[in-house]
């Protein structure tokens, strides 16, 4: 596996993932855990972190992601398996129209979950007012516990914008507070 700690990334730049930027790695595993994220641009995908390839599990634990900024996914674009969020802070990220902190697009065919733990999840933002100004996610299941959405503004899903038939939807003791939508969500 792949693990990062304790690191520091700021004002990069780059097409996609402008402070960690993965096309194809030979390993299922990855761990990311004590980083801070601050003021990365990437001008297509995952203005801090970008995984364009599905068949990864990635955790992030204990990271703060913030003014983070791309044309999808603000924070981080996630095209894999599974993704878990444990102990993050996201605030100030934005994109043009999909996840401003976080994009986890639809792939058919492929079952995919996201799990988000004791995370907090403010002013992410969309320049464009599309969709899930904190997280865009085609994800099958969906987890969130013991966090916080809040300050949030989008034309569809104010917070979180589901852009898939759910099989799995769990949110328990979390908090959604002043988030807005315009058109539904």
């Amino acid at each position: 596996g792949i693990e990062v700690t304790n690191c520091k990334f700021t004002d990069n730049f780059a097409e996609g993932g402008a402070a960690i930027g993965f096309s194809y790695i030979d390993c299922s595993d990855v761990y990311i855990d004590g980083c801070k994220f601050e003021d990365n641009t990437a001008v297509n995908q995952g203005g801090a972190i970008r995984f364009p390839t599905t068949e990864h599990h990635v955790k992030i634990s204990n990271s703060n992601f913030t003014a983070n900024s791309a044309g999808t996914g603000g924070a981080g674009f996630f095209n894999i398996l599974d993704l878990e969020i444990e102990n993050c802070r996201f605030i100030d990220n934005h994109d043009t129209s999909q996840g401003g902190a976080i994009n986890t697009p639809i792939v058919a065919g492929s079952q995919r979950s996201i799990d988000i733990k004791g995370s907090f999840f403010s002013n992410n933002y969309l320049d464009n007012a599309g969709q899930g100004a904190a997280i865009y996610t085609g994800a099958d299941s969906v987890t969130i516990s013991d966090s916080t959405f809040q300050d949030h503004d989008a034309n569809q899903g104010g917070a979180i914008y589901f852009a898939t038939v759910l099989t799995d939807l769990t949110i328990d003791n979390s908090d959604f507070i002043d988030n807005s939508a315009a058109n539904g969500g």
